[in-house]
């Protein structure tokens, strides 16, 4: 099972599906190679280490990063390179860790599992762990990472997450938070029981949406009506249609993607279909929702989501988001970041601490060790809490909205998350 909905993915999956032919999830793409943004080192323990690792010299630590950079959706998850390469970036300005610069070594598998394995394999003899790699067949590649070897990466395949070499910033885990569920339900008390939901139909979007509907069921929300539409569709004036003439008071866009919550919000606007109450899961905050939307139509949106407004708007009150913002631009001048360059800046910052705490001369075994210590982290403030260690997903949320054309907090602390309900597990999950 996947647990979509905290990491705010969903609709770029359903994006992918559109550009893609069929087989290519495991169709080869090219000869397993490394794109490397920087120099990989020759496996070497380093003057005064306990064992021998690859990756690490007296100079240097090199871990691996497979991510779908290329293939039918290029530059996909590009992000998540970016977002690793610019922690490391501003690391390394500081010094490192303890005298020793992080590097980065790039794979590409091209949206292809046979590559994401292959790559993987090809990196093992040269890196010191996996930092930030974001693909959605890492599954395969995950799989082929020893034991020994960590692996600190964000992930949607539940399969990968419970490896015990895995540690994520935010775990996925079969299921859904209740969190924002039981605010709507405070506030929109009527609206929760005529409630219309926008859903992709290509995996593993009604999967998530399954989790979705468990927690909204178990705390008392009454499902009208369902619109399962498919990626390439590009009017949806007969599904607003249908949430209308269905009595529809509240829409839940958490499972379509960004340019279709788009194109059905200007199809509200056009039928004069006004909800009390329009949720989008963090899928809408993107760098180009607003002009894809246009502004009175993305003011209807209210977004609930796991992360800080780390398009600029909280750079002032969340000094960790200007100092994200500042350093992918150094890194990668013109980059608009987006969820996964968090999700790469994140892991990469989970890795140095584990790494700095594993002491001067760390072992695969130290890094190991560490990571499986760390029960608290909320990337300083970057995204809600999560507990690395026991895989325990996050909880806290904050609500976003468009006003006068950029994202805003709205009800929600100036810093920090709101908290409160509890995870739902879904029924086998």
């Amino acid at each position: 099972f996947l647990y979509l909905r905290g990491l705010a993915a969903v609709g770029v999956v359903a994006g992918i599906a559109a550009g893609c032919s069929s087989g290519s999830q495991s169709g080869s793409a090219t000869t397993p190679s490394t794109a490397s943004t920087s120099t990989t080192s020759t496996p070497n323990g380093g003057s005064g280490n306990r064992a021998s690792a690859p990756g690490i010299t007296p100079a240097t630590v090199t871990v691996g990063n497979v991510s779908t950079v290329g293939g039918p959706v290029p530059g996909l998850f590009k992000g998540a390179q970016v977002g690793a390469q610019a922690y490391f970036d501003y690391l390394n300005s500081q010094g490192g860790i303890y005298g020793r610069k992080l590097q980065l070594d790039t794979a590409d598998d091209a949206f292809s599992g046979t590559q994401n394995k292959a790559q993987t394999i090809a990196l093992l003899p040269h890196v010191f762990a996996f930092v930030g790699s974001f693909s959605l067949f890492d599954n395969e590649g995950g799989a082929a990472i020893p034991p020994t070897v960590a692996n600190v990466s964000d992930s949607l395949n539940v399969s990968t997450v419970e490896l015990p070499n895995t540690f994520s910033p935010a775990p996925t885990m079969p299921g859904y938070a209740t969190g924002a569920l039981l605010w709507f339900k405070q506030h929109y008390p009527t609206a929760v029981r005529h409630v219309g939901a926008l859903v992709g139909d290509i995996p593993p979007v009604p999967t998530s949406w399954s989790f979705e509907q468990h927690a909204m069921e178990t705390v008392g929300y009454k499902i009208t009506t369902v619109e399962n539409y498919s990626p390439a569709q590009a009017s949806f004036t007969s599904d607003v249609i249908s949430m209308q003439q269905a009595g529809v008071q509240m829409v839940v866009l958490d499972q379509a993607d960004g340019a279709s919550i788009a194109r059905f919000l200007d199809a509200m606007q056009q039928q004069n279909f006004h909800p009390a109450l329009v949720t989008s899961g963090g899928v809408a905050y993107t760098g180009s929702f607003i002009q894809q939307a246009g502004e009175s139509a993305a003011e209807m949106v209210i977004s609930d989501q796991r992360q800080a407004l780390y398009l600029g708007t909280d750079a002032r009150a969340v000094p960790e988001v200007a100092t994200l913002d500042t350093w992918v631009q150094k890194s990668s001048p013109g980059f608009v970041p987006d969820i996964f360059t968090l999700f790469g800046w994140s892991s990469a910052m989970l890795f140095a601490q584990a790494l700095k705490a594993a002491g001067q001369n760390p072992t695969q075994a130290d890094l190991l060790a560490q990571l499986g210590k760390i029960t608290y982290f909320d990337a300083n403030g970057l995204q809600a809490p999560s507990d690395p260690a026991n895989k325990g997903p996050q909880t806290a949320w904050l609500f976003a909205r468009v006003v006068n054309g950029k994202w805003v907090r709205w009800n929600s602390p100036a810093t920090g998350y709101l908290s409160g309900g509890t995870f739902v597990k879904y029924p086998g999950g």
